[in-house]
């Protein structure tokens, strides 16, 4: 997954090219539709992630019209370990966000949804531990600040989540 966007009109063809840890690589393009231009994506595997109403000049003013921050998804190879990402070379392709996201996910409690809690079974089961919900943090609920507790206890981390 992907935050970007293009400026002074559409970016079409832009270069990407993924590094695995094995040295192998996908390289692809991907088109960045410009922040002014439209609600409406041009590009495959292009869709508004925020429509914002103004932004802010260089000089501290709002200029007050419809701007938007696309996302954008393409596929890895499931099989590999991504080492890294190689951003095209151009001034007017603005990437704020990139992340690895795991395409599906599993229902492990059976109540209809994928949720946080679904993550920390997982992790128990990847950990040969019992599976359970726990509210590691004791603030009420179960969410990813309990998850990342799990994570770094089994990492042997000394440092916890507030």
């Amino acid at each position: 997954e992907m935050l970007g966007v293009g400026f002074w009109g559409n970016q079409p063809s832009q270069p990407f090219t993924i590094t695995y840890t094995d040295r192998t690589y996908a390289s692809f393009l991907q088109g960045l539709s410009d922040c002014f231009v439209t609600a409406q994506p041009a590009f495959s595997g292009e869709s508004v992630a925020s429509a914002m109403t103004y932004r802010v000049t260089s000089g501290g003013g709002k200029d007050i019209q419809p701007f938007y921050l696309y996302r954008y998804s393409f596929a890895t190879n499931s099989s590999k370990t991504v080492n890294s990402v190689t951003l095209p070379n151009d001034q007017d392709v603005v990437v704020l966000a990139l992340s690895l996201v795991v395409e599906s996910a599993c229902d492990i409690n059976q109540d209809g949804t994928t949720t946080v809690s679904n993550v920390q079974l997982i992790i128990d089961e990847a950990l040969g531990e019992t599976p359970t919900v726990n509210d590691l943090n004791g603030d009420g609920v179960v969410n990813v600040l309990d998850v990342q507790i799990e994570i770094n206890a089994a990492l042997g981390l000394g440092c916890s989540v507030a």
